[in-house]
């Protein structure tokens, strides 16, 4: 957890300040001067670590990687539904040109019925 892991360097940064804070009850006078410049660079290195806006930016690429899957989540269901409306289409335009055809012969046939009728007066 990265949050976590922020806050723990930050504390773990505050304890090495405390410990060159009291320098003389933890190291000897012999290593004083390499361990002091050692700690020192790496509390340098840390000069610009905030845990908060660390843990504000996780939350913000969450809330991104939330807002990407929505948008693939809800792109899916649009592609379903405009899969739906065209095979609706495809369907009403077949049973359209189904219905005219059944028209047209009921049309043609049903005058061929009265010329019939026609020619046997």
């Amino acid at each position: 957890d990265i949050p976590e892991l922020a806050r723990n360097v930050e504390k773990t940064k505050g304890n090495l300040v405390a410990l060159i804070a009291e320098k003389e009850k933890y190291i000897s006078p012999e290593q004083a001067t390499e361990l002091i410049a050692e700690a020192n660079a790496v509390i340098e290195g840390l000069s610009d670590f905030d845990a908060a806006k660390i843990e504000s930016q996780v939350q913000e690429w969450s809330k991104l990687q939330t807002a990407v899957s929505d948008y693939i989540e809800r792109g899916t269901k649009v592609q379903e539904s405009a899969n739906t409306v065209r095979e609706q289409y495809t369907y009403m335009i077949k049973q359209r040109n189904k219905t005219r055809k059944v028209i047209d012969k009921i049309v043609l046939f049903g005058s061929a019925k009265e010329e019939e009728k026609l020619d046997d007066d």
